[in-house]
């Protein structure tokens, strides 16, 4: 008996642990507040459930308060995996047969039927809750590793509630009273194993939480938040590290975008801005948002014809697009400037060709493709392309190029 209550309370104070654990979490973080409050709910009900265990009272009243409890718990783990998978599939029947369980299993407690079957319906519901939640994260689309194993620690705990269900009759005599199978030696060594599996769920959970709010820190920060695209920070030290001889760099500008803010509002300019992100990700190239109206795409292993063929593709589709709040009879164009890194050149270097070759396609015409010429050579940017008349006219601009 002493052996008993040691582990019990051994036990509540694991689960006050994980509850602060998880509360902790959140108030650093803010963030999850949905699976780690389901969370922390489910290891409040298993602490009063393990301390009411403790005492070992063996009245019907008694029993059907730990089964309350339990049953509770389940299901706020339930609530708490569907929310970290952001999972909205409802399984109502499962639910209903669990809880149908859970209200037999409290039924039978007030007939005579000894207590070995009336627990059978009880360790059922458990099991069948803990294993949806084993289901949901074995049936997500992402295979995470946690979430594998976090599915592995969930289908333990509902083995040993299905392992209750299935051989305690068969291990205990049939008129065994309640206490004397919570205080036996098997009861106690699956206590030790589900309290192990308890603590493996909730850790796994709980670093799951904190690595999603890290990568989702260290996405804002390398991401353009218009638009998705790569940031200028982390685009230039991405493109310092991997860009080599021969890749291409497309720089582009949106032409006159100034006059859209101003004669169409700024959610059309956004949205413009957000077509264009759109192409350039379409492209599968790594892309970025300079600010404003400024772009960039890097090409691995692609010469000037192919970058110029590229540049020309993306430039027509942007002309295609439909703008939202944008009449049909103006149209948004855009200008590129190519530059194909060469031997020992640096990025700035890159850049400042591309960005030459850019400038020079704003100021003879607009919505055209330029290369740069080779590193240290005279300027004078090779045309691709020079914008034809059409019945479409690009918005008026007057001044500086845009």
């Amino acid at each position: 008996m002493n052996f008993m209550v040691d582990i019990g309370f051994a036990q509540a104070g694991i689960f006050v642990v994980l509850a602060t654990l998880c509360m902790a979490v959140f108030y650093v973080l803010r963030s999850h507040k949905r699976v780690l409050g389901w969370l922390f709910l489910a290891m409040v009900l298993c602490f009063i459930e393990t301390l009411a265990l403790t005492v070992a009272q063996s009245s019907t009243d008694y029993i059907a308060f730990i089964i309350i409890l339990l049953g509770g718990a389940v299901f706020c783990i339930n609530f708490s995996i569907s929310a970290l998978l952001n999972d909205n599939r409802q399984y109502y029947w499962v639910d209903a047969f669990n809880l149908s369980l859970l209200a037999l299993s409290i039924a039978i407690l007030y007939t005579p039927t000894p207590y070995i079957l009336q627990n059978i319906p009880f360790q059922l519901a458990c099991a069948l809750g803990i294993w949806k939640s084993t289901y949901l994260l074995a049936t997500v689309s992402e295979a995470k590793w946690q979430n594998l194993f976090l599915a592995s620690s969930l289908f333990g705990i509902g083995a040993i509630f299905f392992i209750r269900a299935s051989v305690y009759p068969f291990i205990f005599p049939i008129n065994s009273k309640y206490y004397e199978v919570v205080n036996s030696a098997a009861a106690n060594k699956l206590v030790v194993t589900i309290l192990c599996f308890a603590m493996i769920t909730v850790l796994t959970i709980v670093s799951r939480v904190i690595t999603e709010v890290i990568t989702e820190h260290r996405t804002n920060a390398e991401r353009d938040l218009l638009t998705g695209l790569l940031n200028r920070a982390a685009f230039d030290k991405i493109a310092s590290e991997e860009s080599k001889s021969g890749d291409a760099l497309i720089l582009c500008d949106l032409d006159h975008f100034k006059q859209v803010n101003d004669q169409f509002g700024h959610l059309a300019g956004d949205e413009v801005l957000r077509n264009f992100a759109s192409i350039l990700q379409g492209t599968g190239y790594m892309a970025g948002r300079f600010g404003g109206e400024e772009f960039a795409l890097l090409m691995p292993g692609h010469n000037g014809g192919n970058a110029a063929a590229l540049a020309q593709n993306i430039r027509r589709l942007f002309i295609a697009s439909v703008h939202k709040d944008i009449p049909d009879d103006h149209m948004v164009t855009a200008s590129f400037g190519i530059a194909i890194f060469h031997k020992e050149e640096t990025l700035t270097e890159a850049f400042r060709r591309a960005d030459e070759s850019l400038y020079h396609a704003k100021r003879t015409g607009r919505n055209r493709v330029e290369i740069a010429p080779p590193p240290r050579s005279p300027f004078s940017s090779q045309p691709v392309w020079s914008p034809l008349v059409g019945a479409a006219q690009p918005i008026t601009h007057t001044g500086r190029p845009t």
